[in-house]
């Protein structure tokens, strides 16, 4: 008896250890973020193996892209962090905003000097009850002098431009965050990301952080379904109240 009770013990012992093992684990896989930019541009989005993409909620982020242009040398994909990011309640999909946060110490630049940088990349719902709505930018930059920082979003399907918001930074303060609706309801849209810095005759700009979030709404639908749902539980707790009474 007392052996069966020291195997019993062993074995919850165990179970207990790999349950905790399993959870370090899974928590170290989740704080594995950010990732530098360079790891995702231009790396085949594979979700069977998690290459390639950021999943944050019930976005999934992929197809990466970065282009330079400007007076200075390329900061690269490699000096721009990039993690997921909510903004609501994570768990509640009709009240959370899902979208990536980038920051990084090198996009600066002083007088005379000129940044420009172009970031893509594709954004699908996981959920297909759900439709992406609207989009949310913002970021944390300076501005002195003659210097200007400034983010463009675009967003497309296909080629059609099916929304933008833009957002700046210049010696009289920030513009403050833009939202924009979209002209309709997607599944996957393609967000083309412009980042401008512009030092002027005597000024300095630099982006610290660039936020950027979409929201989503159930697909009309399942909107209908759930209307009919409603109905249908209206009607037979009518129904059960009518001949309720004449029995």
């Amino acid at each position: 008896m007392k052996s069966s009770v020291n195997v019993t013990q062993v074995l919850f012992r165990s179970a207990v250890c790999l349950s905790v093992a399993l959870w370090v684990s899974a928590v170290s896989t989740a704080l594995a973020f950010p990732v530098t930019l360079d790891t995702l541009v231009g790396v085949t989005h594979d979700h069977a193996n998690d290459v390639g993409h950021i999943v944050e909620g019930d976005k999934d982020f992929y197809d990466f892209t970065y282009s330079f242009a400007g007076n200075v040398p390329d900061p690269g994909a490699g000096s721009i962090d990039v993690e997921g990011d909510t903004l609501g309640t994570h768990h509640n999909v009709d009240n959370a905003l899902h979208g990536l946060v980038f920051h990084s110490d090198a996009l600066s630049v002083g007088p005379d000097e000129l940044m420009d940088i172009l970031l893509g990349y594709t954004v699908t719902v996981t959920d297909p009850g759900y439709k992406i709505h609207d989009i949310l930018l913002g970021m944390e930059a300076d501005a002195v002098g003659t210097g200007i920082a400034a983010v463009t979003e675009t967003v497309l399907v296909g080629t059609d431009v099916v929304g933008q918001a833009a957002v700046f930074q210049d010696e009289n303060g920030y513009s403050g965050d833009d939202h924009a609706v979209l002209s309709g309801l997607y599944t996957t849209v393609k967000v083309k990301k412009d980042i401008l810095l512009i030092g002027g005759e005597d000024g300095s700009a630099s982006i610290h952080r660039i936020r950027q979030h979409l929201s989503q709404v159930p697909e009309p639908a399942s909107l209908l379904l759930l209307g009919s749902g409603f109905t249908g539980m209206a009607l037979f707790s009518l129904k059960r109240r009518v001949f309720g009474k004449k029995g």
